[in-house]
């Protein structure tokens, strides 16, 4: 599970910081917490979505 998470984060999180969003690089703050919640819920999506 983990695995497959990291596996989705990381081309999402690359996706993200060209737009400008940097969530990556700033893991501290309530922009980063944010930007957890919604790849969370990306990856709850996709994995619903794979069943």
């Amino acid at each position: 599970m983990r695995a497959l998470y990291k596996a989705i984060s990381v081309p999402r999180v690359r996706r993200a910081s060209s737009k400008g969003g940097g969530g990556y690089t700033c893991q501290s703050g309530s922009g980063w917490d944010e930007f957890t919640k919604r790849l969370t819920g990306e990856c709850l999506g996709w994995m619903r979505q794979q069943r």
